[in-house]
């Protein structure tokens, strides 16, 4: 009787895997390494591009109101702006009750280089300061449709700073004024960028 021929494996050689130490392992090491530092240097710099616009939105700083008759006006919001007014240059800060909606103010100033085409119905004082840093202009707007326009008014004192993008200033009126048979008066104070459009 033939014996049948006897199998198996112990000719052929089992894989071993690289020891932790070997150079296979440590090229691996080396690519996962350097993935890993380019994740977070792109990481680092989408953090470093966000800043300026966190910055830029901690310094607003609007304090004051406004009364017209018996009711006050607590202005929580500004915004400032070049524009044009008679071929002559103006910077305005207009302070709101509410965040002021800037789409129609950003077209116009991007199409016409002036605030032509805008006009905010909410509750807000602008100021309207001339190339020097006086006071040219204020125009108060008031539901129901109240609106109050003074240039070059005496009563109303102010200060006035651009540096580094920004405005910074105060405006109060020594007394009160009337207008529409009410008595109107305000004192304000602003720290706020510049808007680009």
């Amino acid at each position: 009787m033939t014996r049948p021929a006897a199998c198996g494996f112990a000719g052929i050689a089992k894989p071993q895997a690289a020891p932790y130490n070997s150079p296979a392992t440590a090229r691996h090491l080396t690519i996962a390494g350097n993935s890993a530092m380019k994740l977070f240097a792109v990481l680092v710099i989408a953090l470093i591009l966000a800043v300026p616009t966190w910055a830029d939105d901690k310094t607003e700083e609007v304090k004051g109101s406004l009364v017209v008759g018996e009711k006050t006006y607590k202005f929580a919001h500004a915004v400032a702006y070049k524009t044009q007014k008679s071929d002559k240059k103006r910077t305005v800060v207009m302070l709101t009750v509410k965040p002021p909606k800037l789409d129609k103010l950003t077209a116009s100033l991007k199409d016409k280089g002036d605030d032509s085409d805008f006009f905010s119905f909410d509750d807000n004082l602008k100021l309207v300061f001339d190339e020097k840093g006086e006071l040219y202009q204020t125009v108060i707007f008031v539901s129901p449709g109240k609106n109050i326009n003074n240039i070059g008014d005496d009563n109303v004192k102010a200060t006035f700073k651009l540096a580094d993008g920004a405005v910074k200033g105060t405006a109060k009126t020594a007394k009160p004024d009337e207008a529409f048979g009410e008595k109107y008066h305000f004192e304000v104070a602003f720290d706020v960028k510049v808007l680009k459009p």
